[in-house]
């Protein structure tokens, strides 16, 4: 089984981010509200339903006409999304590399079960077939829907 060391596990309605440390999560809030990453319909996400309310990633001229126009909005819309995002803290040991393989077993995991909300077209490094297959638990006193208890990166 593996040894764990800090890796933060942060979920949040339509987003999946694995770090090594906390400026991540500084770096993600800075980036909603730049308008660099998706929005949801925070309402349609509690029901399942993957509603895009801001579609972030790849700019134009009328996009940061738009974002310029909208910004107050879509900065409120950022911080609410936030505002439902919870961070779990998993120590791991392995180098960074397992972070990788972690965070794509997990992204395919919850796109494999059907979860709407996780984005896709995501830069995902799963197990190569020259590495070793890892088995991995998870123990939480929250429940976190789509998260198997075990999974093999």
């Amino acid at each position: 089984m593996l040894t764990l060391k800090r890796l933060l596990l942060t979920a949040s309605m339509g987003c999946l981010m694995t770090a090594v440390n906390a400026a991540p999560m500084d770096d993600a809030r800075t980036a909603y509200n730049k308008g660099d990453y998706n929005i949801l319909d925070i309402k349609s996400a509690y029901d399942g339903i993957r509603k895009v309310v801001w579609k972030g990633w790849g700019w134009t001229d009328e996009k940061r006409a738009d974002y310029s126009s909208r910004k107050n909005e879509i900065v409120s819309l950022a911080l609410e999304q936030l505002s439902c995002t919870r961070i779990f803290v998993i120590d791991i040991s392995e180098p960074p590399r397992i972070l990788e393989r972690i965070e794509s077993a997990l992204v395919t995991t919850f796109h494999q079960s059907g979860n709407e909300l996780v984005d896709k077209g995501m830069l995902l490094m799963p197990r190569k077939d020259n590495e070793e297959p890892i088995a991995i638990s998870f123990e939480s006193t929250s429940l976190i829907y789509g998260l198997p208890a075990n999974l093999i990166v």
